[in-house]
């Protein structure tokens, strides 16, 4: 069962520094239920603090989107898809989202939200990352 929180609010500019490579992460979002709506998709720092949200349409049940200039550390992927334009994930019995929803590694949910370490990943060089909507 899955109670996950997903909060979409302004996120804050990351904090880059000036000094240092700078990388660009591609993400690629696929196996969406349809192409309704759009694809809500927020990129969380190591200490689950928002960086940076973006909105991106599903065409084909697959998104694709790039974070950029973004510094080395660990990162996390949150998205999903908002079919009914209420902008909110809509939920059913038990807390269990009735739309597509996804994380980084693809992280599966049972008995409630995915652990947030799990779902970090590392750049320290340009990334492409797949995930999978749920």
């Amino acid at each position: 069962m899955l109670a996950m929180t997903v909060s979409f609010a302004k996120a804050d500019e990351p904090k880059r520094k000036s000094e240092g490579p700078k990388y660009t992460v591609t993400v690629t979002l696929k196996n969406f239920k349809g192409d309704e709506g759009k694809a809500y998709v927020r990129l969380l720092d190591a200490n689950e603090k928002p960086l940076l949200a973006k909105t991106v349409t599903v065409q084909g049940q697959k998104a694709t989107l790039t974070f950029d200039n973004l510094t080395g550390g660990q990162y996390a992927i949150k998205f999903y898809q908002d079919e009914n334009g209420n902008g909110e994930l809509d939920r059913g019995m038990f807390g269990i989202p009735t739309e597509s929803w996804g994380v980084s590694n693809d992280v599966d949910a049972s008995f409630g939200p995915p652990a947030f370490a799990a779902t970090l990943f590392e750049v320290k060089t340009n990334r492409n990352i797949v995930i999978n909507a749920k």
